[in-house]
């Protein structure tokens, strides 16, 4: 089964990012896009040449024979964009962040309940080579126990307006840290139950910001997330038996044992496999973005009724982002919520 998909927002991350990876999925076809700026509509036409153009996502959800939706908007967008097309029953893939606060997300989650339909968030970085071959190290106890997380996520370039606002989705935290923020938790098996949080502003509006998250065994994780500064995007991860680093931009993946007597690296790992995904990252493009979309499109033709990441992530991602911003205000850790609890809080209250 094709799966016709219909893009709402075309900016910088569909010019950039989304539109090469899509059309590298097989069994996707993008049939529409949407944009109310007329340069941003050129240029997604230019890069999808057979889909229809709207200057209205509505128009498309009402005229375009589409089965799912990405949406790519700023982020103060994606509670309207994605409650009307799970309203249409359509499938949809959000952009991160979920939304720009917590009432937000909770609307978005129950248009997808009350849908029916998938809803999956763009956590691509789960899908990246780097990160699930972490995973796996520290599934079969390759690091020992994590006692300690460094991580360091920059960028300049790519201060679009909405970017600098934090109402509209701007600021380090919702455009950089949840990437991290995310990505570590999963590569750990284990959940932040605690994090601390100073902002400031510089070049925009809380455009740096550095963390301190607990995870659920105590270990600490300490980052640094900056919109002004040349790109970095690095992730230390020490355990009790090894080191291990992963930097997307270089590219490195290294593992070095705690004695300093072996360690690997994607320059020197015969294997095949291995060696075909050094040849993939040097082309110089992420992976992770297509086999996103692959999973979103795979789900959507074979009739499934789950996937991962969904809403839920995305909402229990802006349960972090709350209480990191709380401490940012009060100068005190924060305990963070887990939105099983939330959801129970809210239930009993109402």
């Amino acid at each position: 089964m094709a799966v016709n998909l219909g893009v709402i927002g075309c900016g910088k991350v569909f010019t950039d990012l989304h539109a090469a990876a899509l059309r590298r999925v097989a069994g996707v076809k993008v049939v529409a896009v949407a944009d109310p700026i007329e340069s941003r509509r050129t240029a997604a036409a230019h890069l999808m040449p057979s889909a229809a153009v709207f200057p209205d996502w509505r128009r498309l959800l009402e005229q375009a024979p589409v089965d799912a939706i990405v949406i790519s908007t700023p982020p103060a967008d994606h509670v309207e964009c994605a409650r009307e097309a799970f309203a249409a029953k359509k499938h949809v893939y959000v952009e991160k962040p979920l939304a720009v606060n917590l009432a937000q997300a909770t609307s978005i989650l129950s248009a997808n309940q009350s849908a029916g339909t998938l809803g999956m968030m763009g956590f691509n970085y789960r899908f990246h080579p780097f990160y699930l071959r972490a995973r796996e190290l520290v599934r079969r106890d390759g690091l020992g126990k994590i006692v300690e997380v460094q991580s360091t996520f920059t960028s300049a370039g790519w201060l679009s307006d909405w970017r600098r606002t934090r109402a509209t989705g701007g600021g380090a935290l919702l455009d950089l840290a949840t990437h991290h923020l995310d990505v570590v938790p999963f590569i750990a098996g284990e959940s932040i139950v605690e994090i601390s949080a100073e902002l400031e502003s510089h070049a925009a509006e809380q455009d740096t910001a550095r963390v301190q998250a607990v995870l659920g065994s105590g270990a600490l994780m300490q980052s640094f997330f900056c919109l002004h500064q040349a790109g970095t995007n690095r992730i230390e991860i020490r355990g009790t038996a090894a080191k291990l680093i992963i930097d997307l931009y270089a590219p490195r993946f290294e593992l070095s044992a705690a004695d300093g007597t072996r360690s690997f690296s994607i320059s020197n790992v015969a294997s095949r496999a291995w060696l075909k995904f050094e040849r993939v990252i040097t082309r110089g493009y992420d992976p992770s973005y297509e086999a996103a979309f692959a999973a979103f499109a795979n789900a959507i033709a074979n009739g499934g009724t789950s996937i991962s990441p969904d809403l839920t992530d995305g909402m229990q991602m802006m349960q972090i982002v709350d209480a990191a911003e709380r401490s940012a205000s009060s100068g005190t850790p924060c305990k963070v919520q887990r939105f099983e609890q939330a959801a129970q809080t809210h239930e009993k209250r109402a």
